[in-house]
């Protein structure tokens, strides 16, 4: 998983997609890591560009957290039912 810290990289998904910016602190990766999937886009720096890389275990077990299903379901009557 990786943090970009600044801009300058672009993605260019599989399937024929548009590329696309990748933008400043925004993770790329991180639906892959989270399925243990295989990548969808090819990452091209245009500019040198400095990331944060987070290995997937140390992103599984301290960056990303799952919600219980109670938890999940609370949730959405909290915000769906004010």
């Amino acid at each position: 998983m990786y943090v970009p810290l600044a801009e300058g990289l672009v993605g260019y998904p599989l399937g024929g997609y548009e590329p696309f910016h990748a933008h400043q602190y925004v993770p790329l990766g991180n639906v892959g890591v989270i399925r243990s999937d295989t990548r969808n886009s090819t990452i091209v720096a245009e500019t040198a560009v400095k990331v944060l890389m987070i290995p997937k275990e140390v992103y599984l077990d301290s960056w990303h957290y799952t919600y219980s299903e109670d938890e999940f379901t609370q949730m959405l009557k909290d915000k769906c039912f004010q």
